[in-house]
């Protein structure tokens, strides 16, 4: 069959010189001829030579592929070993500003205490609501 699904295309017409006589042809007869045909082969397409190379291409080129994929997982584990310490790094730091908020947090939870804090005459009256809840005299 042909690659495109349709019929086999016929190859050139083949011409073999025989020896007949006349008589021969006018009566018919049967001769047995001997032929030898070149078969393509049907994994190769009939480039043997060429298909050889090619499988020897492709394993050195598949070899080559396996070294660029090992190249990449040395590479990326060194990446990683970089990105990891980054990332420690980063979660340090982000603890850090968790603390650092926290205590801002608290200052400013300080200051609206103090803001509370009435003063009068060197004492200090902490003022809840309109209740004073302790006394006592600064220094």
């Amino acid at each position: 069959m042909a690659e495109d699904g349709g019929r086999e295309l016929r190859g050139e017409d083949l011409m073999h010189p025989l020896k007949v006589s006349l008589e021969e042809l006018y009566n018919g007869t049967s001769k047995k001829l001997s032929l030898s045909q070149n078969v393509i082969c049907f994994k190769c397409k009939g480039k043997a030579k060429e298909a050889e190379t090619s499988r020897t291409t492709e394993a050195e080129a598949l070899i080559q592929q396996v070294k660029q994929e090992v190249e990449k997982t040395n590479a990326a584990e060194t990446e990683t070993t970089e990105v990891e310490a980054m990332i420690i790094q980063l979660k340090q730091e982000l603890e850090a500003a968790k603390a650092a908020e926290t205590k801002i947090a608290e200052a400013k939870t300080f200051v609206k205490k103090l803001k509370e804090l009435e003063f009068v005459r060197g004492i200090c009256i902490y003022s809840n609501s309109s209740t004073v809840s302790s006394v006592r005299e600064l220094n």
